[in-house]
């Protein structure tokens, strides 16, 4: 096979301002893919990845449910038919995928116009992952791992992932079959394969980093297909690493030619979406380059009877130090949420159904945005800096300058089961970003193990012998409005062994 090679592109490792190269990087990337796609080996590959039907998103989570129902990772997915004219055939005893197939008619229009054909309703057809199939092999697109270390940016990245309220994993999980990364949404993580090396898994957690910002189910303008899904993904992390000057021409240009089927016209079509994403990406990690430190001097001798002492851990935080943060940031948003320019929050709660007594009971509040305005309020109630980044509320860019993390949000503080506040989540009300955002984990604030709620239905849940739960905040807040008090919320991530243990633990 073919291994494709960039050999003209250039590194912007120098360039002052890396975002100012995207649309140029967006060029070299479909020039290179012209000529990778017109190799003869690379036509053959090609011609079987055109042979694999692009499915909707709805139809992608129904295969990967059912193939991780039956224990297995789906990877490539045709039909019965398709897989025979491929050369392999589906195994004796293996049961299809179901999927929704649209049902067209031809329609006259009332109008008298040409009639056309129009989808009237949906058939559930059976489909096959490769891993059901037998026969011969299936030309391959030869990738190369991004070789070398782990980029210095790696917080930069995660930090996003993270602040968008998914948890990061970077292990070698069955969940991951053969692909080096995954987000799920369902489920609210992401998962990086620790055994790559450094330079591959800082581009792999650029793409899942690209599919948290573009691709959430709920999102206007999210293709439907998965291969413009995967395009797109690592469109923006092949110029992302071309930007920083890592080379990942070796894995990112096989990756879209493969996803793509040789249809270039896939890799322009999205050119605006990508290059805005990229340009997103790379000017964060301009601004929010991890601290420099100062040069370390040469360390003292130390006598025996003090090296206990000098290599004695700091004292943690005590956690009722955080407390009084977290409980501060509450009753500021609180505040914001009735002063002019929390208006719009308030009425996005009202369009949701949530009345004036819920605002108080839940403690919900405003984040204004964009500034520094709850950073500038703690600080002035005498909370030193320090306190501010460890309770999670603030971060910190690489000029040391600090910012509040919930900026133009609805903010849910998420409490404990003694209704202790220990952490946030905001929604977004109009603009870019992430829908909601969570406080990234600290000593307080787990969001693994915390249900939504829990102080108000802890009796609730006793007196009925039972629990429901519910995935978002709005959820719980409107079951409680309507007198179901035994309900709970995981807030967007999936139900955990914690959580189950946090129930079981509810009783007299």
């Amino acid at each position: 096979m073919v291994r494709p090679h960039d050999p003209r592109m250039e590194s912007t490792e120098n360039t002052t301002n890396p975002s100012d190269a995207v649309e140029r990087l967006h060029a070299q990337l479909q020039d290179s893919l012209q000529e990778l796609v017109t190799s003869e080996d690379w036509q053959q590959a090609l011609a079987v990845a055109a042979r694999f039907h692009d499915y909707s998103f709805p139809n992608t989570q129904l295969i990967w449910a059912q193939s991780l129902a039956r224990g297995f990772t789906p990877s490539r997915v045709a039909g019965y038919r398709a897989w025979q004219g491929l050369g392999r055939h589906v195994r004796r005893g293996e049961k299809g995928l179901q999927i929704l197939a649209p049902v067209t008619r031809k329609i006259t229009p009332e109008n008298g116009e040409d009639e056309e054909r129009r989808v009237v309703g949906f058939r559930v057809v059976h489909v096959f992952d490769l891993a059901q199939t037998e026969g011969e092999p299936l030309p391959e697109v030869s990738v190369a791992l991004v070789e070398g270390d782990l980029p210095s940016h790696w917080d930069q990245v995660s930090g996003p992932i993270v602040g968008a309220g998914f948890d990061l994993q970077v292990a070698d999980l069955e969940r991951l079959g053969e692909a080096n990364g995954l987000t799920d949404w369902q489920q609210r993580d992401v998962v990086v394969r620790a055994s790559l090396p450094g330079a591959q898994r800082f581009k792999t957690a650029v793409h899942e980093l690209a599919h948290v910002r573009l691709h959430e189910p709920t999102s206007d303008g999210r293709p439907s297909c998965r291969g413009i899904v995967e395009v797109e993904a690592e469109s923006v992390a092949y110029m992302v690493c071309a930007a920083l000057g890592i080379e990942s021409a070796g894995y990112s240009l096989p990756y879209v030619a493969s996803w793509s089927a040789g249809d270039l016209s896939k890799v322009s079509a999205t050119a605006n979406r990508v290059i805005g994403c990229a340009r997103q990406v790379l000017t964060q990690l301009e601004q929010e380059r991890p601290l420099e430190r100062e040069p370390i001097a040469a360390t003292p001798r130390i006598e025996a009877r003090d090296r206990e002492t000098a290599t004695r851990s700091p004292e943690p935080t005590a956690r009722s130090d955080l407390e009084t943060v977290v409980s501060a940031a509450t009753a500021f948003y609180q505040r914001q949420l009735q002063e002019p320019a929390g208006a719009e929050a308030v009425e996005y709660l009202r369009h949701r159904g949530i009345d004036n007594e819920a605002i108080a009971r839940w403690q919900l509040g405003y984040a204004p945005g964009p500034g520094e305005a709850l950073t500038v309020a703690l600080r002035q109630e005498g909370i030193s800096e320090d306190l501010l980044l460890e309770a999670g509320v603030v971060g910190q860019s690489r000029q040391g300058r600090l910012y509040d993390r919930m900026r133009g949000r609805v903010v849910f503080p998420i409490h404990d089961d003694q209704g202790v506040p220990r952490g946030f989540a905001g929604r977004f009300i109009s603009g870019d970003g992430p829908k909601y955002l969570n406080t990234p984990e600290t000593e307080l604030y787990k969001k693994w193990a915390l249900l939504y709620g829990l102080h108000l239905a802890h009796q609730p849940i006793i007196d009925a012998s039972n629990a429901v739960l519910v995935e978002g905040y709005t959820d719980a807040i409107a079951a409680h409005q309507a007198g179901l008090t035994n309900v709970v919320a995981t807030g967007g991530t999936a139900l955990t062994e914690e959580h189950l243990k946090t129930l079981g633990q509810q009783q007299d």
